[in-house]
């Protein structure tokens, strides 16, 4: 039976790891929202493409069991931060800050003398230098720093509460791809620091939007649906059900399941180009995961009402490597 690490086992062996007895060892830890382990070339996924994280998979470790602690991204992305659980670090909900006092690895390598990028003790992101960059740009009527321009977006809407699309910016003036370029940043700056960098994407959070080419990358009608269980909400909490309706998950039809699936995996497949883009220019320890439950198979295979163990809808892809 393959030995199971804790929270506080794993971030001690991040630490220890990347604060060694002698030599110097940097850490880059990145973080794509709602990518779930399942939807990984590496973890047996037939139809998403993800080569470079693949890549990492084979040249470090996989884990294949790593489960998120929380169902929503901040209390998830605490734990990860301090190897707590929900109940012990606070961050209860996204927007709740991390109580002060409460360490992080980030505060911990600092400590130590590592040059630590800006990491928000809330957990969340910070739009407000990338939407600002974007109305530098010209971008005049941006609906979200996923969309983009509202205009330029070609969005489909659905019964679900988003749509579904090509986003209205390049991919060079995405968040994440501003993420990527600020993070390089960082790192040329320090590159005879020790440094601990925290990289923070959207990955395929919804709404499933994507810039091109991305959009187009894969077919919805050459994907499978999961299989329907007809009444499986019957024996679920009831709070499951009436979001299944409130939703309008309930009235997808199974064209637009592929189509949100079709979209996710492009996500994806653009998440996998911009950690990439960061593996060619470097040669450290690297950790790489998400936050919160898997939105792709959780949610468009949620769609298609298949059933979803909670053990399914919390694991993770977690990959680490060193160097």
């Amino acid at each position: 039976m393959a030995a199971l690490l804790t929270r506080r086992q794993a971030l001690a062996s991040m630490v220890a790891a990347a604060v060694p007895d002698s030599g110097q060892r940097n850490l880059l830890f990145i973080i794509a929202d709602q990518h779930s382990g399942l939807a990984l070339g590496a973890n047996g996924d037939p139809f998403v493409r993800t080569p470079r994280l693949d890549a990492l998979s084979r040249q470090g470790v996989l884990f294949t069991h790593a489960y998120c602690t929380g169902t929503t991204c901040a209390p998830s992305r605490a734990s990860i931060q301090t190897g707590l659980h929900v109940p012990a670090h606070g961050v209860r909900e996204n927007g709740v800050p991390m109580p002060d006092g409460r360490a992080t690895i980030f505060d911990i390598l600092g400590r130590h003398g590592y040059k630590v990028n800006d990491v928000p003790r809330n957990s969340l992101y910070r739009t407000e230098p990338h939407l600002k960059w974007l109305a530098d740009l010209g971008y005049a009527d941006v609906a979200s720093p996923i969309i983009g321009s509202r205009g330029k977006a070609r969005l489909v809407p659905t019964p679900y509460r988003y749509a579904v699309g090509r986003a209205g910016l390049d991919l060079e003036h995405s968040q994440d791809a501003f993420t990527i370029r600020n993070t390089a940043r960082f790192l040329e700056e320090n590159r005879d620091n020790r440094f601990c960098a925290w990289v923070h994407l959207f990955g395929a959070h919804d709404p499933w939007v994507v810039p091109a080419p991305y959009d187009n990358m894969y077919k919805p009608a050459d994907l499978p649906l999961p299989p329907f269980r007809a009444g499986e909400y019957a024996s679920k909490p009831a709070q499951q059900g009436r979001t299944w309706e409130e939703t309008g998950a309930s009235r997808l039809s199974d064209d637009q399941i592929r189509l949100i699936l079709a979209h996710y995996y492009g996500m994806v497949s653009f998440t996998d180009m911009l950690v990439g883009r960061l593996l060619d220019r470097l040669s450290f320890r690297i950790i790489r995961t998400r936050d919160a439950r898997p939105a792709h198979h959780a949610r468009a295979r949620w769609f298609a009402r298949r059933r979803q163990s909670r053990q399914r809808r919390l694991r993770r892809g977690l990959a680490a490597h060193y160097a």
